[in-house]
């Protein structure tokens, strides 16, 4: 996956921080996606300068402001991050994105219940 990342480090709302037993850490506590949602960007291999075409089609949707803000709250509520975890190939980390995603945003997860 060439091209950029854009690491969000979204402000997260007051009451946020009542969810899990202490509030986010920045800049530990952030996530990032490829930003390609109305761009492609890639390296010229020849000039190894950076070029950007616009998708086409356009994308239907491509306002991620409440998809990332919703997503921050419910990592915040529901996942745990063990850096001592041993690695997963791509379809696991999937698998356990979409369990933390599938979870109640209302209510945050037991500690011991987290994904």
């Amino acid at each position: 996956m060439a091209g950029r990342r854009l690491v969000i480090h979204a402000p997260l709302h007051q009451g946020l921080a009542a969810l899990a037993p202490q509030p986010p850490r920045h800049p530990e506590d952030t996530f990032a996606f490829p930003n390609e949602t109305l761009w492609t960007y890639q390296r010229d291999p020849v000039t190894g300068v950076q070029v950007h075409e616009r998708r086409i089609p356009p994308p239907t949707y491509h306002l991620r402001c409440f998809v990332l803000a919703r997503s921050v709250k419910q990592f915040h509520a529901h996942a745990r991050f063990d850096p001592g975890a041993p690695r997963l190939v791509e379809p696991g980390y999937r698998r356990l994105v979409r369990e933390v995603v599938s979870r109640n945003p209302r209510r945050a997860s037991a500690v011991e219940g987290r994904v």
